[in-house]
């Protein structure tokens, strides 16, 4: 009996703590890689003048208005998809077009993605222009 009590007093007093601490260790809180965002300097947009057939891929840096004919795009922010998770980019444009009379309109803003650049695209008779990476 005295075998089994000092058995029962080791189990207690030296193997239920370890136990009991390993269950109490709170788990760190689950991050999706998928939601973290990067922010980068430059999107790389490509964009065809209709009327010329003329395609250009242009370098915009962000929090700057660059101009393209007629067009005045800002980037406002450009986001890729965290390293080691498939190539997603997206960005947020605001783009004003010059008209013949010299007064500017806006004819786009919002959010451009990469990966679905059908979803939200730039609709204007003279240009389409399409987010292809963030840089």
């Amino acid at each position: 009996m005295s075998k089994l009590l000092s058995l029962l007093l080791t189990f207690t007093f030296f193997l239920l703590p370890f136990h009991a601490s390993a269950i109490e260790e709170e788990a760190a809180p689950f991050v999706d890689p998928r939601e973290v965002m990067v922010k980068k300097d430059f999107a790389l947009v490509r964009v065809l003048d209709k009327t010329s057939g003329r395609t250009r891929q242009l370098r915009l840096p962000v929090g700057q208005t660059s101009n393209f004919e007629k067009l005045d795009i800002t980037v406002k922010t450009c986001l890729a998809a965290p390293e080691f998770q498939p190539e997603d980019y997206s960005a947020f444009f605001q783009i004003n077009k010059t008209g013949n009379d010299n007064r500017e309109s806006r004819v786009f803003s919002g959010w451009m993605l990469q990966s679905s650049p059908g979803a939200n695209p730039l609709e204007d008779e003279n240009y389409d222009l399409w987010l292809v990476k963030c840089i």
